[in-house]
């Protein structure tokens, strides 16, 4: 998508907030007809991210405050790669050669995705994505179908993938189109071959009583679309009333429903490549009174803190409007322009150089620094981003309160699992979205292939009793041979703290396991794990039950400890097998919370 800079100053959009009125504290704008919200999955989990950053908690947020939505713009367009050179990575390149400053007229990637350079067919890579978007609360995806081009065959992927997280009783996000200055023909299609399809009848984001299009052009006079649809405008940096925004400079300025109030509002994680004036206010580090200083590589120290998708945030947050639409999740690919005469007279610069004519530039995406997407990042910025994104969104929505857990109860370790029926809470994660992978990437040669997937964790428990507390976990086939490598691993945060133990957990069960009734209890000492003691343990089909010494785990009289369960990873001590191996559960760095009543 090519962005439009925005040409009005703070000042000039400060006086425009005259007359704007916010929501109500608890949300409310008058919005009828509009799609349910979309509540967190498995709240209130908790994560600390790497820069130690906590997700809120209930007792900061509050509870779900209605008639608050957040749309997460998304990019289905990632297929074979226009790039055969083996300089498609933008980010690779410029650690070779820093003072390149010519480059093909090709399609590039600003840097390499945490799930590889993958194609948006690969139905592993967009489950994954659902998974976490279902855990943030993500209301709706609005898809980019602004240049020319609807990714029909993934579209209608998303659509199967939905569908099916639907069916088995998981709220992934509604879908909206977005459309270019010249709607129509795109819009006929998606009306033929997707709108009027019953099987997607519950897929679409709901405004004003009908499915929501985006466009920055008017309406279309036809009325057949009009009775279909719900129209609204959208493009970046326009101040024409009602216009909603993908983009704004800080402080934003909200589209109005016709009673005054704030409908919807831009939240960005970055501006884009370091174009015009982009290097001073539009990096991911930078805010609107302060720019970071760039090496040379035009990367920044802290461009993992989100600098400028905090003050977005700040920006949104003050109005309490209807709608929040956040961009972006998965561009990561820009195009090289040669510079024309007439940009060149109007004087353009990129990375603060004047270009001469046919010199080329990005406009979207550029590096690690320069981009605006959200999805973990192979290596350098890793998941920080998306907790930014959940802590925000946590913020804006509120989130569930937790659930109270079951009084303490005494569980014989006998295989049977009966007594677990009656003990709360139970602690849930997907299921069925586990897959193993085999698919091409978008770059030439490239493949990749995982085939990790082997126990898919359905729901935890814990119980305790004055001596001991006990773990249980389902999943949805019976569990393999207790011998296999990295077989159901327990991992537990005692004291609640990242900065003890191996990323915050103090002990770990079954690393080592001496027989079908005995596993071990290690504890993290300096760089390694150390044996605690025997713990007795039963597994039977699809479920399995462990007791644990109330008092090695360090806990008192009201245990209060987090957990994390993973299956089949390669690397105990490399948190992105979390991400990226076997099963976790819950996802990634999240955990689950125990305290006892």
């Amino acid at each position: 998508m090519k962005t439009i800079p925005a040409l009005l100053t703070a000042g000039i959009l400060l006086l425009a907030y005259d007359g704007i009125r916010a929501g109500t504290p608890d949300g409310t704008c008058g919005a009828t007809g509009i799609s349910p919200q979309v509540s967190a999955f498995g709240d209130p989990l908790v994560a600390t991210d790497a820069l130690g950053r906590e997700l809120p908690n209930y007792a900061q947020t509050g509870g779900e405050k209605p008639n608050r939505y957040v749309g997460l713009f998304y990019w289905l367009w990632h297929g074979p790669l226009r790039n055969d050179t083996p300089d498609y990575d933008i980010s690779k390149t410029l650690r070779k050669e820093p003072d390149r400053t010519q480059w093909p007229h090709l399609a590039y990637y600003w840097g390499e995705p945490e799930l590889g350079y993958y194609r948006s067919s690969d139905a592993y890579v967009m489950q994954k994505h659902l998974s976490l978007f279902c855990l943030v609360g993500i209301d709706f995806l609005f898809l980019d179908f602004t240049n020319l081009v609807m990714d029909k065959d993934e579209l209608r992927l998303l659509l199967r993938l939905t569908g099916n997280m639907r069916r088995n009783g998981y709220d992934p996000p509604r879908l909206v189109p977005f459309f270019n200055t010249n709607p129509v023909p795109k819009l006929e299609e998606f009306y033929t071959e997707f709108y009027r399809d019953t099987a997607y009848r519950d897929a679409w984001f709901v405004l004003d009583g009908k499915p929501l299009v985006l466009s920055p052009v008017q309406h279309p006079s036809d009325r057949k679309i009009n009775d279909a649809f719900t129209w609204r405008r959208m493009w970046a940096g326009k101040d024409a009333d009602g216009f909603w925004h993908y983009f704004d400079d800080y402080p934003q300025t909200p589209a109005l429903r016709p009673d005054g109030v704030a409908e919807q509002i831009a939240v960005a994680a970055g501006k884009g490549a370091p174009l015009w004036d982009y290097p001073a206010y539009g990096s991911k580090s930078s805010t609107r009174d302060s720019t970071p200083a760039y090496d040379r590589y035009w990367n920044s120290p802290r461009s993992g803190e989100g600098l400028f998708f905090e003050e977005q945030w700040k920006g949104a947050e003050r109005f309490r409007p209807l709608i929040v639409c956040v961009t972006g999740w998965n561009e990561w690919k820009a195009e090289a322009w040669p510079a024309t005469a007439e940009l060149v007279a109007g004087g353009i610069t990129f990375q603060n150089r004047k270009l001469a004519e046919g010199e080329t530039y990005f406009v979207d995406e550029f590096n690690e620094e320069f981009n605006r997407d959200l999805e973990p990042q192979a290596g350098k910025n890793s998941d920080n981003y998306f907790y930014q994104l959940a802590a925000h969104v946590r913020r804006y929505k509120g989130m569930k309160p937790p659930p109270e857990a079951s009084p303490r109860k005494t569980i014989a370790i006998d295989g049977r699992f009966d007594e677990w029926a009656d003990v709360q809470p139970r602690f849930e994660d997907f299921v069925g979205e586990l897959q193993m992978r085999d698919n091409d990437g978008a770059p030439q040669g490239i493949r990749y292939v995982n085939r990790t997937a082997r126990n898919d964790i359905a729901e935890s428990r814990v119980a305790c009793d004055d001596k001991f507390i006990y773990f249980y976990v389902k999943t949805v086939e019976p569990m393999t041979c207790w011998r296999e490598p990295n077989w159901m691993l327990l991992f537990i945060d005692g004291d609640r703290d990242k900065k003890t133990g191996w990323e915050g957990y103090d002990f770990a069960v079954n690393l080592e396991i001496r027989s079908p009734e005995k596993t071990m209890l290690k504890r993290r000492d300096g760089d390694r794990w150390t044996t605690v003691a025997p713990c007795r343990y039963r597994q039977r089909g699809n479920e399995m039950e462990i007791a644990v010494p109330k008092k090695l785990l360090g806990q008192g009289d009201r245990p209060d400890f987090y957990f994390h369960w993973a299956d089949n990873i390669r690397k105990p001590d490399d948190i992105a097998e979390f991400f990226l191996n076997g099963e976790s559960a819950p996802e990634r760095r999240y955990n689950y919370h125990y305290k006892a009543k």
